[in-house]
Parts: C-alpha cells; sequence; structure tokens
C-alpha cells in the first residue's frame, strides 16, 4: 500500500475512534454540568431554565487536537400541579383538589414532572467535524414523596463532514485510491438521525441512571467504511454527604462500555460550599486526572474550569486539556442548588 494511502486510512481510524466515541456523550470532564446529554432521563430535574455553554480543547500540545464547543438548554416543560396548588393557596380553579390532596394516588399523579432539554454541540478532531442537535425529554414519576423515577429519550441529527484540505493524498494515487474517491463522491459529509434513551432513580440524596447511545447503530461516513457503530451503554451513581449545614460532599461514578473499546470508569469527587462555590477532582481508567472548581455568582451565574493531565507519562507532550463551562439560572426564585453538582 502506498504512502498516500497510509495517510488517508490513518486519519480515518483515528477520526472514526474519535467521533463514534464522542457520541456517547462525550468525553467532558464536567459531564455533571450537562447530565442529560449523557442520560435524557435527567432532563427537567431541577426545576429551572439551566442554560450551560462549554468549551473543551483537548491535548493542547497536540496539532489539530480535539475541540468541544455546546450549548444545553434545561427545563421544565409541564410543572407538577402541586406547585400552583401551593402558589394559589387563595384561590384554584378546581377546589376538589384540596379534599384529594391526602390521597396517595392523587399525590403521585398531581407530582408528575415533564422536562425537556435541547444539546447542540460540536466535535472536532483533525480534518473531521461532527455537529450534534438533540432534542430531549424526560418524565419524572414519584414512587414515594422522596423517591422518583425518571424516563428519558432523545433524538436529534448527526452531522460528520471531513475537510479534504486536511487529508494529503500522492497525485498519481488519487485516481487509483478507492477510499479517497469513495471520500469525493459522497462530499466528506452525511447527515443522519440517532437516538438516545435513559433511565435514573433519584433522591435528594442520591441517584442511579443507565444509557443507551447509538441506537440507530448509523455508519459514519457511508462509502468510507460499512461498519456501523455498536450500541454504547452508561450507567451513572451518585450521593450527596451533608457535613453541618453549609457543606457537602458529592462522590459519582460513570461506568461506560464503549464497543469495540474496553469498558472504563470515571470517579468524581467534589466538596460544595454552600450556593457560593465548589472544587473537586476526577479520575478515568486512563490515568487522567482532573482538577476542578467552580462559583455561583450574582443572578444566577455560574462559571467553573477543570484540567486535565495524564499520569502515565504523556503529559510532557500532550500538555493536558482545559474545559471551561458558563452558565445561568433563569426562573430560579427559590436559588436552587443545581441537583447534580
Amino acid at each position: 500500500m502506498k504512502r498516500g494511502k497510509y495517510i488517508l486510512f490513518l486519519a480515518v481510524l483515528l477520526g472514526f475512534c474519535h467521533l463514534a466515541n464522542g457520541q456517547t456523550g462525550l468525553q467532558l470532564s464536567q459531564q455533571f454540568q450537562n447530565p442529560s446529554a449523557l442520560n435524557p432521563a435527567f432532563s427537567g430535574i431541577d426545576n429551572y431554565l439551566d442554560i450551560k455553554a462549554g468549551s473543551r480543547q483537548q491535548w493542547s500540545g497536540m496539532t489539530d487536537a480535539p475541540r468541544v464547543y455546546y450549548l444545553s438548554v434545561n427545563g421544565v416543560l409541564i410543572k407538577p400541579k402541586y406547585q400552583s396548588i401551593k402558589s394559589n393557596a387563595l384561590r384554584i380553579s378546581d377546589p376538589s383538589l384540596y379534599s384529594e390532596s391526602e390521597s396517595n394516588q392523587f399525590n403521585r399523579l398531581s407530582a408528575i414532572k415533564h422536562g425537556f432539554g435541547f444539546n447542540i454541540v460540536n466535535d472536532s478532531y483533525g480534518p473531521f467535524n461532527q455537529l450534534n442537535a438533540y432534542l430531549s425529554y424526560g418524565f419524572h414519576f414519584p414512587i414515594t414523596r422522596k423517591l422518583r423515577l425518571s424516563i428519558g429519550a432523545a433524538g436529534g441529527i448527526v452531522n460528520t463532514q471531513i475537510n479534504k484540505e486536511k487529508i494529503k493524498v500522492d497525485e498519481e494515487f488519487e485516481a487509483i485510491d478507492k477510499t479517497y474517491q469513495a471520500f469525493l463522491a459522497h462530499g466528506g459529509e452525511s447527515a443522519q438521525f440517532n437516538m438516545t434513551t435513559g433511565a435514573l432513580l433519584y433522591h435528594k440524596d442520591f441517584y442511579v441512571g443507565y444509557s443507551a447511545t447509538n441506537l440507530m447503530e448509523n455508519v459514519l461516513i457511508s462509502g468510507l467504511s460499512e461498519e456501523k457503530t455498536a450500541i454504547q451503554h452508561a450507567i451513572q451513581a451518585g450521593v450527596k454527604i451533608r457535613l453541618g449545614s453549609d457543606y457537602q460532599i458529592l462522590p459519582s461514578a460513570v461506568y461506560r462500555i464503549v464497543e469495540p473499546f474496553e469498558a472504563f470508569m470515571n470517579y468524581g469527587l467534589k466538596l460544595r460550599y454552600r450556593n457560593s462555590f465548589w472544587g473537586g477532582v476526577s479520575y478515568r481508567d486512563n490515568k487522567d486526572l482532573i482538577v476542578m472548581t467552580g462559583f455561583y455568582l450574582n443572578n444566577g451565574l455560574n462559571i467553573s474550569y477543570s484540567y486535565d493531565f495524564s499520569l502515565n507519562g504523556m503529559n510532557d507532550r500532550l500538555k493536558g486539556s482545559h474545559e471551561v463551562v458558563v452558565g445561568i439560572a433563569v426562573f430560579n426564585h427559590s436559588s436552587s442548588i443545581p441537583y447534580a453538582w
């Protein structure tokens, strides 16, 4: 096989591996800031409109290294009926709600919540660029007064592009290179529909969830590879431990099965002080250590930063990864602290 073809195959292989992994909800250091991207059952878990914008520069010492930009919006589509009763205690349209308020069945039905989410993510690596735009929905059903079960689903468009200016093939081999010709024939671009589903059991002090992505098992770029992306699975869990009235410790873990790669874990530990600031560390099975911190500002604004560095000796060459997230909580009249972080 000639040198030019080697270059193209290497670029295609690396890009496919990166983008296929990206469809699992992306490898973000602060995934907890936007949990509905990994599990749509988180959609609407907070009782306000949560807007986040994030940027991640991975492997900052490498040319054309992966970059991620995202915008997410999550909120409550239909609020629980009991909230309307509470806020309109003097006048309600259905007085019978008062007499039924002691019924367990009514309590459950009146506490049902419908959440929504929107995520748009741009993920680039070398000659590859993938734009994801998803809508998500979460149905939150109260099992008891304090324990809820949420079922969620998300669907949207995945647009994948290859920049031919960044792929080099020797001129003498362009006409006979079948992979390169297939790339040109399809314009280096494809748009496909994909889906994610998930479930979440949560309490004010803990949560455990499961999600599956790539349910459509699409081909990334038709004509370049007919191998389908596998359905990928993730399990999420977290606990809140209160230390007095001011501090909370939040251990968490995410277990991912990303075929054909080995399953891996991501462990996290955060310390939160009231609704003022937080700090934490995270560790991945690939020997990445992450340090992070964030601040809650006035008017619902919040900002956070994280830095990844490798413990396997690669940090001198790749330097590490930077991630910044800016958010705003809208209609958060009670100044609630975000559930997941």
